[in-house]
């Protein structure tokens, strides 16, 4: 069970980076054209954005673990927009 409190995403690429992982790292982010479209939002969540190669543009919700693993919530680019990932996020927790 998660239950560290992330304060922003500064914090979460460190400790990410601590566990020697690379989700934050340019290269992927580059490749997938990853952008963190929000603040660490409910103390461990935040949503990103990529385009796909057909050039379309969908969200995503993550969850930062304790150890600072990433995860994606539910389906990968399952949101039209920020604010429809974030009504999800709302009413899920």
């Amino acid at each position: 069970m998660n239950t560290k409190v992330w304060k922003n995403i500064t914090e979460v690429k460190k400790a990410n980076k601590s566990i020697n992982h690379n989700w934050f790292a340019f290269d992927a982010m580059s490749f997938f054209k990853t952008k963190v479209e929000t603040p660490i939002l409910h103390g461990r969540y935040f949503i990103t954005s990529e385009i796909n190669p057909s050039n379309e543009k969908a969200y995503s919700i993550r969850v930062v673990n304790d150890n600072g693993s990433i995860d994606t919530v539910g389906e990968f680019h399952s949101f039209i927009s920020v604010e429809t990932a974030k009504e999800f996020l709302n009413k899920s927790i």
